[in-house]
């Protein structure tokens, strides 16, 4: 475990590991399905038939009532979106999505014992947030989390038990986690961050997904179709799901809670199943 402060909160953060549970999408590559991954991405061979496939509440936090808080990190992540298709937005996706029948299947996923009853959502209007310097190159999860922890010292965001913050990236930014790299193992990911407010000595949880733009590699692995935004919608709706069943899912070291709906068999969550209903 990696222990660290930033300003008044007190970071925990568990490392990655094969045989623990874990919220990527991965990147579907033509000749090969990546094994115990999601296979529902457009591109690459049929799925195949999981056997056996049984998903369980360990009884975890789901988001009951979703606050979507997108967050543009670097000013070109606003610019790549509005200049591909001016008449839709991230806005507008999340409103829509949050208040559709597709999202109202969730509700099938309620803990009513544990006081989680899943219904529709909201979203806030999107944070364009900037850094010191130019955010170009690659990025890894650690900084990502040093990002999201000073945007909730500063007050730029305020981190509850529903909220989701889904972070896009400007184009040419390259995500690494530990030897993973986006647009070319996975398509996106979502994760967790605990930490303690010294003010209040409350722990509280951030959920956060992480989304690369869907142009460049990623545009013959991740989603369907030739442009950018409709791979967006198919690679942000996905985490959006799994954030919503399993947010605490980076916390986790066991399958047991935190976890929230989970197959531990086949390393998957919700919306990674060929048949989601196929629930325990």
């Amino acid at each position: 475990m990696i222990c660290f402060g930033i300003a008044v909160l007190v970071l925990t953060a568990i490392n990655y590991c094969e045989s623990a549970p874990h919220g990527f999408l991965p990147y579907r590559r033509q000749d090969s399905t990546p094994s115990g991954f999601a296979n529902d991405i457009a591109k690459g061979p049929t799925p195949p038939i999981i056997e056996n496939a049984k998903l369980r509440y360990f009884s975890g936090p789901l988001l009951h009532q979703s606050v979507i808080h997108p967050i543009y990190w670097g000013g070109s992540a606003k610019v790549a979106f509005t200049s591909r298709d001016t008449s839709r937005n991230v806005f507008d996706f999340y409103s829509t999505i949050v208040h559709s029948r597709y999202f109202d299947w969730l509700s099938e996923y309620s803990a009513a014992s544990n006081g989680y009853i899943i219904g529709r959502g909201s979203v806030l209007s999107p944070l364009e947030a900037q850094t010191a310097s130019a955010l170009t190159g690659a990025v890894n999860d650690s900084q990502i989390r040093s990002f999201l922890l000073d945007l909730a010292v500063s007050g730029e965001i305020n981190p509850t038990e529903n909220t989701y913050y889904p972070i896009h990236l400007p184009p040419d930014v390259t995500v690494t986690y530990n030897n993973r790299r986006s647009c070319r193992d996975f398509c996106g990911y979502h994760n967790t961050i605990g930490f303690i407010n010294a003010a209040t000595g409350q722990l509280t949880r951030l959920y956060y997904g992480v989304i690369p733009d869907q142009g460049g590699n990623c545009t013959t692995g991740c989603g369907s179709g030739s442009n950018p935004f409709n791979r967006f919608c198919v690679v942000a709706s996905h985490l959006l799901i799994e954030a919503v069943t399993d947010p605490a899912v980076g916390l986790a070291t066991a399958f047991s809670s935190p976890l929230g709906w989970y197959d531990e068999g086949n390393q998957m969550e919700v919306s990674s199943w060929p048949d989601p209903r196929s629930k325990q």
